[in-house]
């Protein structure tokens, strides 16, 4: 079964974005916004930053819980040509942050 997306934004606003130099430097509006890994204050997503040498997030609680920047009002990203490695990667497997969660109301 592959993943389909569904436009819920459940993603960008739970998760956060971690990213590496070579995904600032692909999106330079990513220096806008990301945070260092010094200031992320989740101690787990800064091991995870940590572990795949990520020194910068945007989002979730990178940004104690707010969407990614570039998450358009109609719950699309709006660097999608340009964005992180772990944004193109999404989902690892078959499901997405909705199927285990319940989605977002429709306005958020």
């Amino acid at each position: 079964m592959m993943f389909e997306c569904k436009q819920c934004g459940k993603c960008c606003h739970v998760l956060s974005a971690t990213m590496a130099i070579e995904d600032m430097n692909r999106e330079p509006r990513l220096w806008d916004v990301a945070v260092p890994i010094q200031r992320v204050g989740n101690p787990k997503t800064r091991a995870f930053m940590a572990a795949r040498k990520h020194p910068w997030a945007i989002g979730g609680k990178a940004h104690r819980g707010a969407p990614c920047p570039f998450l358009t009002a109609e719950n699309l990203c709006g660097i999608h040509e340009t964005r992180p490695r772990i944004c193109r990667d999404y989902p690892q497997g078959t499901k997405c942050i909705k199927e285990k969660q319940e989605c977002l109301p429709s306005k958020v």
